[in-house]
């Protein structure tokens, strides 16, 4: 499959999921069935990023996998396996960089795109010594105490954060139906803060044509979805008005949704790294 075709595929399963009512990066928590939640590479254990994230999820719900572990043709014949007759790969996209001397003198970074087809562990005989899947390495409250955002209870009754007093306000934890919800918000205003020119510097980043509030909130909540997943929380879509918006993004641009998928998968990469830090602090 060409990358375009993949973008246009894509984007054109999420617009009808939305359509639905039913987004992609919500979806598990929904129907279940699988571990672990974040899809992994069973020959390596890397837990895939962006935009595969979702393609994966989708795949393993609608063909009722229930470990969400892929491996490439290649990776199933080096574990001694085979991929039975007549199974259907999943196309996944790999972007990757390099930096190349520009016309001003300036190094510049030019990306490149490379379709591959995986194969959940599912529809393959014969694999011999593929490690066990990577568990889950913190809990919900073990997590939030590595984070170093400053946070306001009690003052508001809406969660957000406040980008000039790099701020998240959140309700008292009691106003939550549940310590998930509670959970599930704090990860998307935590989505957001790391957006701030101090950290990863998203809200100045160009997206062509974009309503830029609309598209920052479609990040924070495919982010938290990353998270809860990570963190085996339960998921919740925060921001259901935003769905019509969401379409218009998607239907203006086949790589929006990439786009955003992206950006998503770094900030939850970012407040990981910042957790793992933490703990490794603590333990010293």
């Amino acid at each position: 499959m060409l990358t375009k075709d993949l973008y246009k595929s894509v984007t054109a399963d999420i617009i009808q999921q939305l359509e639905e009512g039913t987004p992609p990066w919500v979806m598990p928590w929904k129907q279940g069935g699988f571990s672990p939640l974040i899809p992994q590479n069973a020959s390596n254990g890397n837990r895939y990023s962006g935009i595969n994230i979702s393609i994966l999820w989708d795949a393993c719900i609608k063909r009722g996998y229930k470990e969400n572990r892929w491996l490439t043709y290649k990776q199933a014949a080096a574990h001694g396996g085979h991929v039975r007759k007549g199974e259907k790969g999943v196309p996944v996209v790999f972007v990757k960089s390099h930096e190349v001397d520009g016309e001003d003198g300036q190094t510049e970074k030019k990306f490149f795109t490379r379709v591959y087809t995986v194969f959940n562990i599912a529809q393959i005989d014969g694999l011999s010594d593929v490690p066990d899947a990577t568990e889950v390495l913190y809990d919900g409250p073990e997590f939030f105490r590595g984070m170093t955002a400053k946070v306001v209870f009690g003052k508001t009754d809406m969660a957000y954060f406040n980008v000039n007093s790099d701020t998240i306000y959140m309700p008292p934890k009691e106003a939550f139906e549940t310590p998930a919800h509670y959970h599930a918000t704090m990860l998307h205003e935590l989505i957001h803060w790391t957006g701030h020119s101090s950290r990863l510097n998203r809200f100045d980043d160009e997206v062509d044509g974009k309503d830029h509030y609309a598209f920052e909130e479609l990040v924070a909540e495919m982010g938290s979805a990353y998270l809860c997943a990570y963190l085996g929380l339960e998921g919740q879509l925060r921001h259901a008005s935003y769905i019509e918006a969401w379409q218009g993004e998607l239907a203006d641009s086949d790589r929006a949704i990439f786009i955003a998928a992206s950006k998503a998968s770094r900030a939850a990469d970012y407040l990981i790294e910042l957790a793992f830090h933490s703990a490794e602090s603590e333990a010293a």
